[in-house]
């Protein structure tokens, strides 16, 4: 319908006009970022990260739930003959729906468990000319026969240990794409399960999306996960030198044989007719010496299989940059995580249909009894100390203190020039780290004391007693590194120290404290 569906972060399916890209109207909004979607027909089918699946019916924005999951979903692959749903999630299942009453029918414990999508996207397809479930588990592909839930056959690249991110059937079924990890495209045919051509990207990116050409097998387009990746590889030349390498290693008394039609032979990519003794010529192309000083089973050479290498120029490519986090709190997909866990005690937030609430509790049960908050305000960020509670969202922050010199022992402050991306607690000091790239510190009852400009987006803050420090990205580093700085300060003894924070390639920061 000459419409594009796009998945966001924003919580929505975004809809634009092909090819000038017009915005229409979001058909859907959720409460977490979409994680997957397929289109079938009139309908679309998507996941997202707080474990919910749906169809939408394009025609009347009818919605379908299909319940069960446990965690992000991978997924999402119909098969709109059988009425068939197919789910891969990141509890560790693969789960078939019936799309008419949205009941599980069969679901197999295959996939990794993981908390987070980026570890495998483990996406499946059907070949719906035999009704064959292709799913990824791990460095192999297992299918499934439908109609007895066994498993038929399964494929496995002795040589990859990498982890399969895809499978993807060509328009006809002939063809079965295998996509990786590390960036590599393995090209199977679907019968034998051989592989005829390896693609491999340069950047060794990995696959996370793939599509044959609709109208043949001649060609497919495939993206990775790094920001405005992707490729159209034609591999009508591989395939048509892989036939010929297979003719060039048959004996001359098979390729003697003659069939009526040779056009039709051709088309139906059989072993061309060769007549040895009208054309020679024939011989020295197809790597045969002489006929009358060789036996007919004579050959010159064997090509190895064809590797197809990378087409596409990239530009300069600005490496990726670890996201912000707070010490010791756990994914923020979680229906139950820590927000913090330090030597005070522990801030726990619970976000399920039931219930929205934060607890605190101490490790010490006579310093302080638990703390039952409503988190109708929907706080996503969380500090500790053993004088105070410190919540946050992206536009205020809440300070709960345990102890108040008056009845008011709880405050709460607005931001209103960029947004909370970090906080923490000390003593009788807070600490919070706006996207206008802004530390500003306050007193425990609320008073701003100083504020401190970083050159950089922050990565996390930490803070003990009266001493703070920060690390924040410096600049965007080379391919492959991390250039991080950090602060140092002490309030008590007014001490300001700022330098560069060596780090070794490839590696991300995971704690401070």
């Amino acid at each position: 319908n000459d419409k594009v569906y796009i998945g966001t972060s924003r919580y929505e399916i975004e809809v634009r006009l092909y090819p000038d890209g017009e915005l229409e109207p979001t058909i859907a909004h959720f409460t977490q970022p979409v994680t997957c979607l397929q289109i079938e027909q009139n309908t679309i089918y998507a996941g997202t990260r707080d474990f919910k699946v749906c169809s939408i019916d394009l025609n009347d924005n009818r919605l379908k739930y299909f319940d069960g999951h446990q965690a992000p979903i991978l997924s999402v692959q119909p098969h709109l003959t059988k009425y068939y749903l197919a789910t891969s999630c990141c509890d560790g299942f693969v789960r078939i729906f019936n799309m008419n009453d949205q009941t599980i029918i069969k679901q197999f414990d295959l996939i990794k468990k993981s908390n987070d999508i980026d570890s495998t996207l483990a996406r499946m397809d059907w070949d719906r000319s035999t009704d064959i479930l292709a799913i990824p588990v791990q460095n192999s592909v297992t299918f499934y026969d439908t109609t007895t839930w066994t498993i038929k056959q399964k494929f496995k690249d002795d040589t990859i240990t990498d982890f399969v991110n895809l499978v993807r059937y060509s328009s006809s079924s002939k063809y079965l794409a295998v996509g990786y990890v590390n960036g590599q495209i393995s090209i199977l045919e679907k019968q034998t399960l051989k592989i005829i051509i390896t693609y491999t990207t340069g950047k060794k990116k990995a696959i996370c999306s793939l599509a044959w050409n609709p109208n043949n097998d001649d060609s497919f387009t495939f993206a990775t996960i790094q920001v405005g990746d992707f490729g159209i590889v034609d591999i009508s030349d591989s395939i048509l030198e892989q036939q010929m390498s297979s003719i060039e290693q048959q004996p001359k008394s098979v390729l003697k044989k003659k069939i009526d039609n040779e056009d039709d032979t051709l088309e139906k990519s059989e072993i061309p007719i060769i007549d040895l003794e009208e054309n020679e010529e024939e011989d020295e192309i197809l790597g045969f010496v002489d006929d009358i000083s060789s036996s007919p089973k004579a050959v010159t050479s064997v090509k190895p299989p064809t590797v197809v290498q990378e087409i596409i120029h990239h530009g300069y490519e600005p490496p990726e940059l670890q996201e912000s986090f707070q010490p010791t709190s756990t994914s923020k997909y979680l229906d139950t995580r820590f927000m913090i866990w330090n030597s005070v005690g522990a801030i726990t937030c619970y976000s399920c249909d039931d219930q929205n609430s934060i607890q605190v509790t101490f490790h010490d049960v006579t310093f302080h009894h638990a703390i039952h908050i409503n988190n109708t305000i929907g706080y996503k960020m969380a500090s500790l100390s053993n004088q105070a509670v410190l919540l946050a969202t992206s536009k205020q922050f809440m300070c709960l203190l345990y102890q108040s010199w008056d009845t008011q022992n709880e405050w709460t402050m607005q931001i209103t020039n960029g947004q909370i991306e970090a906080i923490t607690l000390g003593d009788q000091l807070i600490a919070i780290v706006t996207s206008q790239r802004l530390i500003r510190f306050f007193t425990l009852s609320g008073i701003q004391q100083q504020i401190v400009c970083i050159q950089g987006p922050i990565l996390s803050i930490c803070a003990h007693k009266h001493t703070f420090w920060a690390i924040y990205h410096s600049t965007m580093g080379l391919p492959k590194e991390t250039a991080l700085s950090y602060i140092y300060l002490d309030t008590k003894k007014n001490i300001y120290l700022e330098g560069s924070l060596p780090f070794t390639p490839k590696s991300k920061l995971t704690w401070i404290g």
